[in-house]
């Protein structure tokens, strides 16, 4: 959750965002369970879902109704060479 303060609107002064980074579904088909966690997002008073399109999350983005951001975002790969440019599918990210 990253609650962020909004700026000159009398109605609202507060978003509340929940993000979703990588999940690996083992039982559930990954589809039903981000559905699950959109829900659950809701009930728990949030006003935005964040996800990134790495790995396998690219597979219910579109069909849960992610909007693409208007941002680009761009992974540092420490002490790393590629040889071709990497897809978002083909990135893995973890916070430490």
């Amino acid at each position: 959750t990253l609650p962020s303060t909004v700026l000159g609107n009398t109605q609202h002064s507060e978003i509340k965002a929940a993000f979703q980074y990588y999940t690996v579904a083992r039982g559930t088909p990954l589809k039903r369970l981000m559905g699950d966690a959109l829900i659950l997002a809701t009930a728990l008073g949030h006003d935005v879902f964040n996800a990134l399109d790495l790995l396998d999350n690219s597979t219910f983005l579109e069909e849960l109704k992610f909007g693409i951001g208007d941002g680009l975002l761009r992974y540092y790969l420490y002490n790393w060479r590629t040889a071709a440019e990497l897809q978002p599918s083909q990135v893995g990210l973890v916070l430490l």
